[in-house]
């Protein structure tokens, strides 16, 4: 984290930078929130993984054989630290890329979206967030209006009848839920985070990775070299993630029937299965207004002579 000799006249010109740049990752307890968060969101084999890794850290044999010099982490300057970790970071030794990958990814998230003893957000204020976002006034009407998603809350043991159970509200679940009531069976679909609306989002980003996404936003392939942005809300990944439709282009229905051993996904029935989603989703360009730097990057590509188009959103 920032820990660098601050020059005298950048408090007078830019205080936010400066202070940041002074800014250590124990003045906001980053240490501690993420012990609560493996605590919460891990399971024992997780953390169990972890602890060994911090032992790595400071073990003098893992040290040796990693970088040349059995200086435990601990007792190693703030440079000899970052070191230690870039050599973990290019290691050929897969466990110690993953380690690296995870004690950056965790350290670099908290410290960006924890608070302070105030209950602000110090390193926010660096990147000009805008000001927290309010409900509006009245909200928005449902988008189903005539048959409304009313969720229930199961807290104790219940029996319920059904003709299918779907685990999962997301861009799958919700799809196969949707077909199998059309077709006229009773569905049950079941859904491990909250149904939330507009009004209850906020603009805090930690406090939405832990009501929203699964494992609080750190989840991650089994490397820990690609981060799974998953759901854990009503509405899953269609619920947090961006809005961008794209079809899979020939190519890689290509690859996926060649690697599934189903051709159908070649066919033209996947195809009026797409229109089918794009029609229900209301998938279009019409919304791509052009902000600033999305302004700027059409300049470029037209002088570049570079092809553009606007994403389709639903």
């Amino acid at each position: 984290m920032p820990l660098l000799d601050v020059p005298p006249e950048l408090d007078r010109s830019k205080p936010t930078l400066a202070a940041y740049l002074r800014r250590r990752a124990s003045d906001l307890d980053v240490a501690g929130a993420i012990e609560r968060t493996l605590a919460r969101e891990a399971g024992p084999a997780d953390q169990r993984r972890f602890r060994l890794m911090l032992f790595a850290l400071d073990n003098p044999a893992v040290c040796l054989a990693s970088t040349g010099s059995a200086t435990p982490f601990s007792r190693r300057s703030p440079r000899g630290r970052e070191r230690m970790l870039l050599r973990w970071a290019r290691s050929r030794e897969p466990h110690l890329r993953s380690a690296f990958q995870t004690l950056k990814r965790m350290a670099a998230y908290f410290f960006f979206t924890v608070h302070d003893a105030s209950g602000a957000v110090p390193n926010a204020a660096l990147f000009d967030f805008p000001r927290p976002w309010q409900a509006p006034p009245r909200p928005a009407p449902p988008a189903n209006p005539d048959n409304p998603i009313r969720p229930l809350e199961v807290m104790t043991d219940s029996v319920m009848e059904a003709d299918a159970v779907v685990v999962g509200s997301g861009a799958g679940g919700s799809v196969v839920a949707a077909l199998l009531a059309q077709s006229g069976r009773k569905v049950v679909v079941l859904e491990a985070g909250e149904a939330l609306a507009e009004a209850d989002y906020g603009h805090d980003e930690g406090e939405g990775f832990e009501r929203m996404f699964l494992k609080a936003g750190l989840l991650a392939s089994e490397d820990v070299g690609i981060a799974v942005v998953a759901g854990r809300v009503l509405g899953g990944g269609t619920t947090v993630n961006w809005m961008t439709c794209f079809r899979p282009s020939a190519r890689v229905l290509s690859q996926w029937a060649e690697a599934s051993g189903v051709p159908g996904l070649t066919g033209i029935g996947l195809q009026h299965s797409l229109d089918e989603v794009e029609r229900r989703l209301n998938v279009g360009r019409e919304e791509g207004a052009l902000n600033a730097h999305n302004e700027r990057l059409v300049r470029g590509a037209k002088a570049l002579g570079w092809h553009y188009a606007f994403q389709p959103r639903n």
